[in-house]
């Protein structure tokens, strides 16, 4: 797992912390932090399909693979490709902490 820092406007410090696509709930959002895969054919294979870090990702299902959406594309991921896309959570739109 990776750990961001981030400043807010007023100056507290927020801490967002990276895991892996695999520990998202259903339904949930994440902003891509990171790709670990060494295999450069991986990598261009992902990036491909628009998964590389920044982009925003919702996970549609767990059984037989993991199939995520990122923009207007559903893609099917085994466990172990899964596994290497770290994520940051991303809070719900419209709910705003008071």
């Amino acid at each position: 797992m990776g750990i961001a820092y981030w400043a807010t406007l007023t100056g507290a410090e927020t801490i967002m912390i990276s895991q892996p696509l695999t520990q998202l709930l259903i339904g949930q959002q994440g902003q891509i932090t990171e790709i670990t895969s060494k295999g450069e054919k991986r990598l261009a294979s992902l990036s491909g399909f628009g998964l590389v870090p920044g982009s925003v990702v919702t996970l549609l299902q767990r059984r037989l693979a993991y199939l995520i959406r990122v923009g207007e594309t559903e893609i099917a991921l085994e466990g172990n490709i899964a596994a290497e896309i770290l994520v940051t959570v991303m809070e719900p739109q419209g709910d705003i902490p008071v």
